[in-house]
C-alpha cells in the first residue's frame, strides 16, 4: 500500500499548499480519502480521472471536500463530450448528501440545461437527481460502524469527536493497515480505531503546544494514542502553518519515536510492523 498526500494543510497555507487530501494506492486500485481545496490539480499529476475509484470524505468542512466542485466540473466535462456516464463512487459521513446538495443549489447547479446533450444516461440522471454534480458523482452515505470494499481496500468508518458527524477511516489491504484520523480531539473512538495500525496518519492542528481542544489534537496528543495503540508509525498532518511542522514532529517524537510528517506528493510505503 502506498500514500500519497495531496494535502496536508488546514489554513496559513504557503504557496502550492493544499487542504486534507490523501491518495492511497494498491496496485492497480486508487482511492481518495478527503478533497480538500487544491487537492484537484495534486491528483492530476498522480493519476488519470479514469483511475480514481472512490472518494471518501471524512466530514463536511470546506477543507476536507470543496474541491468536489472543481473535480465535478471537470466530470461534467468530460460527460458532455461521451455518450455514455461516466461517475465516481463518492461516500459522504451521515449527512453529507443534504450538505452537498445545499452548496450546489447556492451555486445554481440546479438550473443548468443540457438540452443537445447526446449523452442520455447522464442527462437522465441529472433530471432524475436534478444536480448535475449528483449524476457524475455517485452518492453514497456511511456511518459508524460501516465497512465496505473499493478493489482491493477494506474501509471501516468509526466516528471521532469534532462537533459536526466525522469519520475516522481504517483502510486495509494484504499488505499492510492505515488508519486516518481526519479531524478529532481526544476520545476513545480515536484510540480504539487506530489500535495496531501500521501506519497512524494523524491531525496535529494544535502543533506543538500543550493545549486541550474540543475539535483538536496536539502533537502530544497524537503521539500519546500512536502509543497507547500500538501502531507501527506516526505520521502527523493537518498542520496549522508551514513554521508549525517541525516544532510538531519533535514534540511528538518525545513521546512516539517513530513519528513523521506527511509532506505533499511525498509518498509513504504502508508495510507491516514488525511483531
Amino acid at each position: 500500500m502506498k500514500l500519497i498526500p495531496l494535502g496536508i494543510y488546514v489554513c496559513g497555507l504557503p504557496g502550492g499548499g493544499c487542504n486534507s487530501s490523501y491518495l492511497v494506492q494498491e496496485n492497480q486500485d486508487s482511492v481518495v480519502l478527503d478533497f480538500g481545496n487544491g487537492a484537484f490539480g495534486n491528483l492530476m499529476t498522480q493519476i488519470k480521472m479514469d483511475e480514481i475509484d472512490a472518494i471518501i470524505i471524512s466530514h463536511m468542512h470546506a477543507d476536507h471536500f470543496l474541491d468536489l466542485i472543481s473535480l465535478g466540473f471537470a466530470l461534467l466535462d468530460r460527460n458532455q463530450k461521451g455518450d455514455r456516464l461516466f461517475s465516481i463512487p463518492l461516500y459522504l459521513p451521515r449527512g453529507g448528501s443534504k450538505v452537498l446538495r445545499m452548496i450546489s443549489e447556492a451555486l445554481g447547479h440546479p438550473g443548468f440545461s443540457f438540452i443537445g446533450c447526446d449523452n442520455r444516461e447522464f442527462v437522465e440522471k441529472t433530471a432524475r437527481e436534478g444536480d448535475f454534480l449528483f449524476a457524475v458523482y455517485d452518492v453514497r452515505e456511511v456511518e459508524d460502524g460501516d465497512v465496505f470494499s473499493v478493489g482491493e481496500f477494506e474501509i471501516s468508518c468509526r466516528r471521532v469527536r469534532h462537533g459536526d458527524y466525522t469519520n475516522a477511516l481504517l483502510i486495509q489491504s494484504r499488505s499492510g493497515s492505515l488508519v486516518y484520523s481526519a479531524d478529532t480531539s481526544v476520545c476513545p473512538a480515536i484510540a480504539d480505531a487506530a489500535e495496531g495500525a501500521d501506519l497512524f496518519l494523524c491531525e496535529c492542528t494544535m502543533g506543538a503546544e500543550r493545549q486541550d481542544s474540543p475539535i483538536h489534537l496536539s502533537a502530544f496528543q497524537a503521539a500519546e494514542i500512536a502509543g497507547q495503540a500500538h501502531v507501527g508509525k506516526l505520521l502527523l498532518t493537518h498542520f496549522s502553518s508551514e513554521e508549525s511542522v517541525g516544532p510538531s514532529v519533535e514534540a511528538a517524537k518525545s513521546i512516539f519515536p517513530a513519528t513523521g510528517a506527511a509532506r505533499q506528493l511525498v509518498p509513504t510505503v504502508v508495510e507491516r510492523k514488525e511483531k
